[in-house]
């Protein structure tokens, strides 16, 4: 175990904010991890080798936060004290000085630096992606506990109080109890002394997710107040807060309740080779997620018609909620067949087909546009 594990558990909030990993514990999108050589790697999408014995396991992922050293010359913007040690976030100087394009190819490079181990030959769909055993992993950092901790020290502790404050306000603006909120990024490991984005996890049902999400395209749309822009781009589904004179930056993560509903919780996918495909989203309920899943109605293959509609998968976090019902796009990325799977009868030793279908699989930003 990396020595500055031992000094973060000496932290007298490390061990509210975590959970030690098991062969149980449910990796699930936006979570963080910490592995034993003491980095801490953020989790995306919901299948993560559930179907493998935990020993073969791994989490697909990005490394975000490792040790600080000096030695690597890291930005100062880049450091976190996180429960007591200095960290740097080797994703954020990626993305302050490049085009979102460049983000994960760039990121993988340096994913790659400081785990020589990462496997060259990975899932078509996760290939911007660090790829972690399971069992390097640690603690966990669960959205919904972490958030539960935080806003128990909001009687002795400012910080804390302002962030429960704001959490009841989108808790009643979005008409869910709190209880079905979570928090991730920094703040979820105890780096929360001055928060200005906050971001939130939110679960619930399909059909309660999309009420909340066409709520907030409703609020973006008309309050430009309320309008995010970062990274050259608009943010549809984020928002800013104003509580007690104080302006916060709302970024929502959507979390699903019900293993069932998740589309791509088990499953199977061979890519057909790249190819081109436009059409129109004709339903974007899954789009707030990751992987963001959409249906597209009159479609194109390689300039061909095709009769049937034909499913959009993104598989990255950083385009959920771009694309809605009447877009029309294009995309050049992998004609992929699925196979899914029941998670509850995968947990029960079955493996028993749920869906088959054929989707476009995006995986970086420069592979889909708006036409």
């Amino acid at each position: 175990m990396s020595p500055i594990i031992e000094s973060m558990k000496k932290h007298p909030m490390f061990q509210k904010f975590c959970l030690p990993v098991t062969e149980t514990t449910d990796f699930r999108d936006a979570t963080y991890y910490l592995r034993n050589d003491g980095s801490f790697v953020f989790a995306e999408g919901y299948y993560h080798d559930q179907d493998k014995p935990f020993s073969e396991r791994m989490v697909i992922s990005h490394i975000v936060y490792v040790p600080w050293n000096e030695a690597n010359s890291p930005a100062d913007y880049s450091g976190k004290m996180i429960f007591g040690q200095k960290y740097e976030n080797i994703t954020k100087q990626v993305m302050s000085e490049n085009p979102v394009e460049q983000f994960y190819p760039l990121q993988l490079q340096i994913y790659r630096r400081h785990d020589p181990k990462q496997p060259e030959v990975k899932p078509f769909y996760a290939r911007y992606k660090a790829m972690v055993p399971c069992s390097e992993l640690l603690y966990a950092f669960p959205q919904i506990h972490t958030l539960e901790a935080i806003c128990s020290m909001g009687e002795s502790d400012e910080a804390a109080e302002k962030i429960r404050i704001i959490t009841e306000a989108m808790a009643e603006l979005l008409a869910i109890p709190v209880s079905q909120i979570g928090i991730s990024g920094s703040v979820s490991l105890g780096a929360y002394s001055n928060p200005h984005d906050l971001d939130y996890v939110i679960y619930g049902s399909v059909a309660e997710i999309r009420r909340i999400t066409d709520y907030i395209y409703n609020l973006t749309s008309r309050e430009e107040e309320r309008k995010v822009w970062e990274f050259g781009k608009f943010w549809p589904l984020r928002y800013f807060e104003q509580v007690a004179g104080d302006k916060f930056m709302v970024c929502p993560f959507f979390s699903y309740t019900d293993e069932e509903e998740i589309p791509l919780r088990v499953f199977d996918a061979e890519s057909t080779g790249t190819h081109t495909v436009e059409g129109t989203v004709c339903d974007h309920t899954h789009n707030c997620f990751n992987p963001s899943i959409l249906t597209l109605e009159n479609v194109t293959v390689d300039g061909k018609s095709i009769s049937e509609n034909l499913k959009l998968v993104i598989y990255h976090g950083g385009a959920r909620g771009d694309y809605i019902e009447g877009d029309k796009i294009r995309a050049c990325a992998d004609l992929t067949n699925f196979t899914t799977y029941s998670p509850t009868a995968m947990k029960a030793g079955r493996k028993n087909i749920r869906e088959t279908f054929q989707a476009i699989v995006v995986t970086n930003f420069d592979q889909i546009s708006k036409i």
